[in-house]
């Protein structure tokens, strides 16, 4: 039991739940998404569907950002200390 505590405890991937709220919460407060979306908006309204294609844009764009990753290699998935 007490393993599986300190497990729980090191795990890499449990941190990113709190990060991920954090950053969107910079995000929001920074009003990051609405300064994007509007100007996509506004350099699209020439394109039919411009609502929809600033949409997919903005999402394309946060999901692109960079992912922190420890281990692993081009082949596969990072494994974690305890995997075997």
């Amino acid at each position: 039991m007490v393993q599986r505590a300190y497990w729980v405890m090191t795990n890499d991937v449990l941190i990113s739940v709190p990060l991920f709220v954090f950053m969107g919460y910079l995000v929001e407060r920074a009003n990051l998404i609405q300064a994007l979306f509007k100007g996509l908006h506004l350099a699209t309204t020439r394109i039919p569907g411009s609502l929809a294609v600033a949409t997919i844009i903005t999402c394309a764009i946060f999901a692109t950002a960079p992912h922190h990753r420890r281990g692993g290699d081009a082949d596969g998935p990072a494994r974690l200390s305890g995997d075997a």
